[in-house]
């Protein structure tokens, strides 16, 4: 009798081990069937931040056809689908709720704005949903350490430190007296916090640092006190159209020193916002090796013009932050690739940490380990001048 109770109760836990096992490889598959592979894009296709949206979009949905059309990855096609951010937590937790819960999405792809990515953080960790970012650059998503996010592109307090690195090498020759003007937004504070950082290892203090909220469009108190100070290079953090509109502000009030921005010096849409007369001796970095209308980067603008022939017709288009999250697409495409024909997600990552110097035809170099999910440490500096941005030597950190 004892036997047959203790063979009963061996019975039972081998089916509910075997039910737990079921469960995890449910999980570890979710978003995966013998034809697909089911991606989940995130990006602010409304909100502040709304230009960047179609930027994501289009970036995913292009790389998905591609691979589709190829024949796709070990046999399985890409299906890409979109969650609005919004650009706010809120917003952007209920996109990533829906689509791990109802879409059952096997990973995510692109990211802007930083304080969205740390609302999601704790959700794509309990559910152990793998995300590529793009384009949100606050340092704090991957610190401490996350086993399911990855960056494809230089964190804020990288590029803050790459910032003092160009000031060093190539104007603290000339000029000391510098200030800081940057977004109340995560993102920008970090990278706000690893210059100044940065700078006093060079002997530098700056002698203002002022701040504003996501949203203004008048900077001109704080920019009245910069000028009071007298410097002669101006840090300027934040988002494309806000530093657009605090450089133009600045040559309004006659603060004509040299500015760094944190991007997007090569976009077009900077210079058409700003103006060249504003942006004359500025400098800034960005992920891509050339100007957009260089020579290294006439293939993706052909490959642009030919599949989105309507959002080529902006004059602003494309910019570095279009080839970004096409790059970090592909990125995910290598990954699956090197987990092989039995994907999970467990696979996945493991593939991705696998990734060294992976390169592109545009971009800087993207390498990533178990213990650095970072992709990059590097940026390629521009400078506009007479209304021409030309790159002038990649920066990188040890």
């Amino acid at each position: 009798m004892k036997a047959k109770i203790f063979l009963i109760g061996l019975v039972a836990v081998v089916f509910s081990f075997m039910g737990t096992t079921t469960v995890l490889q449910a999980d570890e598959r979710t978003g995966i069937t013998d034809k697909e592979i089911l991606i989940g894009g995130l990006a602010p296709l409304t909100g502040p931040a709304s230009n960047l949206g179609p930027m994501i979009e289009n970036a995913g949905k292009l790389a998905a056809k591609q691979i589709n059309e190829a024949g796709g990855i070990h046999g399985r096609k890409i299906k890409y689908i979109m969650g609005d951010t919004g650009c706010d937590a809120s917003t952007g937790l209920a996109a990533v709720k829906k689509m791990i819960y109802s879409d059952e999405v096997f990973a995510f792809h692109g990211l802007a704005c930083t304080h969205v990515g740390m609302a999601i953080r704790p959700m794509l960790e309990k559910e152990k949903v793998p995300i590529v970012i793009t384009i949100a650059q606050g340092y704090k998503l991957l610190k401490p350490h996350s086993k399911y996010i990855f960056r494809t592109i230089v964190p804020t307090d990288v590029t803050g430190q790459i910032q003092a690195v160009f000031f060093k090498n190539y104007l603290k020759q000339k000029y000391t007296k510098v200030a800081i003007i940057h977004s109340m937004e995560e993102g920008m504070a970090s990278t706000k916090d690893a210059l100044v950082t940065k700078l006093k290892e060079y002997g530098i203090e700056p002698l203002a640092v002022e701040v504003y909220k996501l949203g203004d469009t008048n900077f001109t108190g704080q920019l009245l006190k910069i000028k009071e100070v007298k410097p002669e290079v101006l840090f300027i953090e934040g988002y494309m159209k806000d530093m657009a509109i605090i450089a133009k502000q600045a040559h309004e009030l006659g603060l004509n020193c040299i500015k760094i921005v944190h991007n997007g010096l090569n976009s077009p849409m900077m210079l058409a916002l700003a103006g060249k007369e504003a942006l004359e001796n500025c400098y800034g970095p960005a992920p891509i090796i050339d100007v957009i209308e260089g020579e290294k980067l006439k293939s993706f603008v052909e490959m642009y013009k030919k599949e989105y022939p309507d959002y080529m017709k902006n004059p602003n288009n494309p910019s570095d932050m279009d080839v970004a999250p096409y790059v970090g697409f592909q990125v995910m495409a290598e990954g699956l690739r090197r987990a092989g024909k039995d994907l999970t997600r467990t696979k996945f990552i493991e593939a991705l940490e696998s990734i060294k110097s992976f390169e592109s035809p545009w971009y800087c170099p993207i390498s990533f380990s178990a213990t650095q999910h970072e992709g990059m440490n590097s940026a390629q500096y521009f400078r506009c001048t007479g209304g021409k941005v030309v790159p002038i030597g990649r920066m990188k950190l040890d």
